[in-house]
């Protein structure tokens, strides 16, 4: 049977979804090893990340309900060209729940995106969700919610850009919501 799942990107698909995720087999039977023989099921949108090639188009697709705990080093987008998006609707779309003031995902490298994710803030003042740097120029972040955990676990920025002159050009921030889930 053919995919015609792949039909609409350029690069490689990467799947990011918890090991014990249920319907797994299922899941690998949308997205089957390439013929290369490399397996690009990952538990960790970090890990991901590391294995795509820049601006070679690649797309990480994050299965419904998958979660991931943020700190401050745990997500570095740090590869050019590389798009995030996460599948499934309302509460069941990819959540990253960032755990400390300092926890975020930091952006180095051009051309990215998140897509369709939900970020909670579940401690005190955390800082950002996405931290831009010198080199993140046209970064998009659509679709995204920022909640806040409760009155005291908040944002203090949703997205936050380096003092570099032009650094965050192209930045685009589209359908994106926030609000406390109290």
């Amino acid at each position: 049977m053919a995919n015609n799942f792949r039909s609409g990107f350029v690069g490689k698909t990467f799947i990011v979804g918890k090991a014990g995720l249920a319907h797994r087999d299922k899941y690998n039977e949308l997205f089957p090893t390439d013929p290369d023989g490399v397996s690009r099921f990952f538990a960790t949108v970090d890990a991901a990340i590391g294995a795509c090639t820049a601006n070679a188009g690649d797309t990480i697709l994050v299965l419904p309900g998958h979660t991931e705990t943020v700190t401050a080093t745990s997500i570095a987008h740090d590869v050019a060209g590389v798009s995030v998006i996460g599948l499934g609707q309302g509460s069941n779309r990819p959540t990253f729940t960032f755990s400390t003031a300092a926890a975020t995902i930091t952006v180095t490298a051009a051309n990215g995106m998140w897509k369709n994710v939900r970020c909670i803030a579940n401690f005190a003042d955390v800082a950002a969700a996405f931290t831009l740097g010198a080199t993140s120029t046209n970064f998009t972040v659509d679709g995204v919610d920022f909640t806040e955990a409760g009155a005291d676990l908040n944002w203090l920025n949703r997205i936050v850009t380096g003092a570099t002159n032009n650094a965050s050009d192209g930045l685009t921030v589209t359908n994106c919501f926030s609000q406390p889930i109290a």
